[in-house]
């Protein structure tokens, strides 16, 4: 889900980057402003990068360890034991 947000709002924050960079490219005649919104748009997804990368380390560490750390992390929330569907078998199982 975070990823999502993420992913979007960079979207949405590019493509504003852009048309300022039109209008700037187009005031100025030259291609400064649009190296300058290049550069923003490449800190952008590589803080996006970031973001994400920080948060799937954290989920799969948490999804990888004993029941007891799941209680510490979440205590009122999931429990590997809520996590099996059922008919789907035990997802601790494959791997």
């Amino acid at each position: 889900m975070r990823s999502a947000w993420v992913c979007t709002r960079n979207d949405v924050l590019g493509n504003l980057a852009v048309l300022l960079a039109a209008v700037g490219v187009f005031g100025t005649g030259t291609g400064w402003p649009d190296v300058i919104v290049a550069t923003i748009m490449a800190g952008l997804a590589l803080q996006g990068a970031w973001i994400v990368l920080r948060q799937s380390r954290h989920e799969l560490r948490i999804a990888a360890s004993p029941p007891d750390v799941w209680r510490a992390a979440w205590p009122d929330g999931p429990r590997p034991e809520r996590l099996v569907i059922e008919g789907a078998g035990d997802p601790r199982e494959d791997y």
